[in-house]
């Protein structure tokens, strides 16, 4: 790594001592990214620099301008003497919003020991990225807990607050869990289908 070579200090990898967490289901992954906000005394707050947290705890996150097909991927770089150094690689142009779920969605990958197909994987991972940037309880104290109906108006400042785009405020653990309880009919009669596609 470039600070081997110079000589310079490097954050250590400030992994939690029960990581991996065991995911055997779905649920489970919103428990991991509870377990690491606590770890690293995140609070419930929205995360402002995803990558300047993710290098302050150890993670390097490389962007780079790649044709193939993947939004990022996980792994571990072995150097002359010390520990491996945890990597999160990401593509460059992507949007800003996608990319701190797509960094998330592979910190996720990094944490969790997810016991299923790649499909099941890959949805715990989605999971994951969601309770991490979007806490269950920040997201019930802005939206509120007794709600028949949230209109697009919040959806929309919910997306500012935590710079996430819509499909991943839907699918984090306590906004899904509430649209799919409570939000199927809002005021105009039908709940938009729209918003499951939106990306």
């Amino acid at each position: 790594m470039v600070e081997e070579i110079l000589g310079l200090p490097s954050a250590e990898w400030d992994k939690p001592r029960e990581a991996p967490f065991p995911v055997r289901q779905i649920g489970d992954a919103d428990r991991a990214a509870q377990y690491l906000r606590e770890h690293w005394n995140l609070g419930i707050d929205p995360i402002p620099n995803l990558v300047e947290l993710l290098e302050e705890r150890g993670i390097k996150v490389l962007v780079v301008d790649s044709e193939e097909n993947i939004d990022g991927l996980a792994a571990q770089v072995r150097r002359s003497r010390g520990e491996p150094v945890r990597v999160i690689v990401v593509r460059i142009g992507v949007h800003g919003e996608r990319q701190r779920f797509n960094l998330a969605h592979e910190l996720g990958h990094m944490v969790m020991d997810v016991q299923g197909d790649d499909n099941f994987r890959e949805k715990a991972a989605h999971r994951f990225a969601g309770a991490f940037l979007m806490p269950a309880e920040a997201l019930w104290s802005s939206v509120g807990r007794h709600r028949s109906s949230i209109g697009w108006n919040e959806l929309f400042a919910l997306k500012q607050l935590f710079r996430a785009s819509v499909q991943p405020l839907r699918t984090a653990a306590a906004i899904s869990a509430y649209f799919l309880r409570h939000c199927r009919k809002g005021s105009s009669g039908s709940f938009p289908s729209g918003l499951q596609k939106r990306a």
